[in-house]
């Protein structure tokens, strides 16, 4: 396609003159209408916040009874404060003893467990298939670093199968 200029020089920068005033035209009264809108906005919000402080104020008691909801958010507060101390001393007894059955393999029966939340002390006694199931479950005890100090009586190994057993040993509580 051809393209001709017929229009003069002084022609054309008229009208690119006449186009940016236009635009300029356009983008003041963009803004003055903006303006507006938001003036009008403020004046609402003024005018709605003017009748809910003639409404506060119509009601003494309202003031009065802020003193007491600050009274009650301090026994609210001190309540929580009360319940993390009591759960920050818990243990998590499930995590305990799911810890102690990963170790425990299928040759080996518990009869009793306790435990001495004072002392971190777990007392287990059961009974053992075979001495050599009997020494892995001290030897897995020993490996998990959950357990030491366990006390391991020589009486556990004088029987070779059916080996009644007594262990103590302290826990780490984590």
């Amino acid at each position: 396609m051809i393209e001709i200029n017929v229009l003069p020089e002084e022609s054309k920068k008229i009208i690119r003159t006449e186009n940016v005033y236009c635009c300029a035209k356009k983008m003041l009264l963009f803004l003055t209408i903006m303006v507006l809108f938001v003036s009008i906005i403020l004046l609402l919000a003024r005018v709605a916040l003017k009748y809910q402080a003639d409404i506060y104020k119509s009601f003494p008691a309202a003031h009065e009874s802020s003193s007491d909801a600050d009274s009650g958010t301090k026994e609210i507060e001190d309540k929580i404060s009360t319940v993390k101390k009591i759960q920050g001393d818990s243990i998590n007894w499930y995590k305990v003893i799911s810890d102690l059955t990963l170790v425990l393999n299928k040759d080996i029966k518990l009869e009793s467990f306790s435990i001495d939340r004072d002392s971190a002390v777990l007392s287990i006694s059961g009974v053992a298939k075979t001495r050599e199931s009997f020494l892995q479950l001290k030897s897995d005890l020993e490996n998990s670093g959950k357990y030491f100090n366990i006390d391991f009586p020589v009486k556990n190994l004088l029987e070779k199968e059916n080996v009644e057993f007594d262990l103590r040993f302290n826990v780490k509580f984590i």
